[in-house]
């Protein structure tokens, strides 16, 4: 039997650099938002996301996108 493969809303993240004061040493963070269309094209969640950025003072090392696929047979 094949393997069906069910596209559900994607998440996309922000990675940031921040300085940790208890720490005392700079460590990564990210935030995430969700409920992505499946089939949004990178380029749109590449846009929204240095738009997010744009209101926020943080440098980011990136934006990683995690799609959220259900495998049934």
């Amino acid at each position: 039997m094949a393997v069906v493969a069910i596209k559900n809303p994607s998440s996309f993240s922000i990675r940031y650099e921040e300085y940790d004061e208890k720490k005392e040493k700079n460590v990564t963070r990210s935030k995430t938002y969700g409920s992505v269309k499946a089939d949004a094209i990178h380029q749109d969640i590449f846009d929204v996301a240095e738009s997010i950025v744009t209101l926020t003072d943080i440098n980011p090392m990136g934006y990683v996108r995690t799609d959220k696929t259900i495998l049934s047979k």
